[in-house]
């Protein structure tokens, strides 16, 4: 989950369909867009887009140091460490699979991509914890999900991170079945769930999810981000998750 989406409820029908169909257009336009930030040009060496390309060449370089040489060098160049994990390597990542839609790198190229920008998240280390938000949102207990089985481990590794870094009680379960979330609520209460959705998964396996983490924690909000948003506001639906968006902070603004 970034911070480029609109927060909306499952429910409801044309709403759904006007606000997802705003959503899609940000994802599609959203790069562009950053690039561009306080209107810089993409060509300048220290804007997203070319940074960005930067961070995804070393990623899929043969030497497998190259991805922290480059971090360490943007670091030098004034890139802070939240920026590089919670901003650009998302960017990167999309990037990957992207390229790989379009033939223009392999299977192997992606996973190999994605490992590496996965390790040089947790080696990051230097990302304090910096509380941003209210206590009201620091007062919430979270819990990210991955389905069993998936393969796309990254992103819910950012958002865990994103919500640690913000001072948010946060645990995760990266191999999500009924039978560990019935383990896990003997122990711990959640206020919030975040379910990290791609286009891998299908609409029976998140609702399994769903319908299993409502029976753990009846009065929890769960909240879909991820890629599976592309597929519209029918699949969506389906899910019977409570909200769908990819900014975890409007997220929280309605779990308060």
């Amino acid at each position: 989950m970034s911070q480029q989406q609109h927060l909306f409820p499952v429910d409801g029908k044309s709403r759904v369909v006007q606000i997802a169909r705003r959503a899609l257009r940000d994802l599609a336009s959203c790069d562009e867009a950053t690039a561009q930030g306080a209107g810089r040009n993409p060509s300048d060496r220290n804007s997203v887009s070319a940074v960005s390309k930067r961070i995804f060449s070393s990623a899929l370089a043969p030497r497998s140091t190259a991805l922290m040489e480059t971090l360490c060098a943007l670091k030098k160049e004034g890139h802070r460490s939240p920026q590089l994990a919670f901003d650009l390597i998302p960017i990167v990542a999309r990037q990957l699979g992207d390229a790989w839609n379009r033939d223009e790198i392999s299977f192997a190229d992606v996973t190999i991509g994605c490992a590496r920008l996965q390790h040089a998240l947790h080696q990051l280390t230097d990302i304090s914890e910096n509380p941003v938000l209210s206590p009201e949102h620091r007062r919430l207990d979270c819990l990210v999900l991955l389905p069993a089985g998936a393969q796309h481990t990254l992103g819910a590794t950012v958002i865990t991170k994103q919500l640690r870094h913000a001072g948010i009680r946060i645990d995760q379960d990266l191999a999500a079945t009924p039978n560990t979330l019935s383990t896990l609520a003997k122990t711990q209460v959640f206020d919030v769930i975040f379910i990290s959705a791609s286009l891998s998964e299908t609409s029976d396996t998140l609702r399994r999810l769903v319908d299993a983490s409502r029976l753990q924690w009846a009065d929890s909000k769960i909240i879909l981000g991820g890629t599976f948003e592309a597929y519209g506001p029918r699949a969506i639906a389906t899910t019977k998750a409570d909200y769908v968006t990819q900014d975890w902070q409007e997220a929280l603004d309605f779990c308060i």
